[in-house]
């Protein structure tokens, strides 16, 4: 009737959608393109999860007594698994009309070669060493992109940190002793801020002495 005042428990539904509070953000989750695999595999699998539907990943059939509509949530999976995918990926995996199927094939391939880039990244990061030909900032850099292309390896910030300051150029000799006295222990962010505030002294007293 005109005039009541609407209950605040009842939901008026119109064009706007309407956006679930506890659905997780993908808005920002780029399409799989054969990278990162762990990364976007968990995402999509906490969402699907989220909705309910992440049973369909493990099974191909409805199971039995479920009050659940398989078909339906299967083809929710298939649709969001499809949907951030590149174009590419979409055209080999959208033949399948399982999420399973889906799913199956993406494991297999991909936490393979995922495991196998963190090898070489591995490896990549235990060689790395650093030199006096370009300024030990940028490198420092480096070193962190190597740290994060490690991450999930279970490899210590701390442990991180002191390997950083034994890869320092023989230059910084100094520097690392002075370092390695100190009672207190440095994480990567913190010794990462000490190297970059030694480097400008360094610039700075390097300039003052060709004046």
């Amino acid at each position: 009737m005109a005039g009541e005042i609407p209950d605040e428990n009842v939901r008026v539904f119109n064009d706007v959608p309407i956006t679930h509070p506890f659905l997780p953000d993908l808005s920002k989750l780029k399409p799989f393109d054969g990278k990162n695999y762990r990364m976007w595999s968990d995402k999509m699998d906490f969402f699907l999860g989220q909705i309910g539907d992440d049973y369909c990943l493990a099974i191909d059939v409805a199971p039995e007594n479920s009050v659940r509509d398989f078909v339906k949530d299967n083809k929710t999976c298939c649709g969001m698994l499809l949907d951030y995918m590149t174009a590419a990926l979409y055209l080999i995996y959208n033949k399948s009309r399982n999420a399973k199927d889906i799913w199956d094939g993406l494991n297999a391939k991909y936490v393979t070669d995922d495991f196998g880039t963190k090898k070489y990244a591995c490896s990549r990061w235990l060689k790395f060493s650093m030199n006096d030909d370009k300024p030990v900032l940028d490198q420092v850099h480096e070193y962190e992109h190597l740290c994060a292309d490690i991450e999930g390896m279970a490899i210590p910030d701390l442990f991180q940190a002191n390997c950083l300051l034994e890869k320092l150029p023989s230059s910084w000799e100094n520097f690392v002793h002075s370092l390695k006295h100190r009672q207190k222990d440095f994480t990567i962010q913190e010794l990462v801020s000490h190297i970059k505030f030694e480097e400008q002294n360094r610039i700075q007293i390097k300039g003052k002495s060709v004046d």
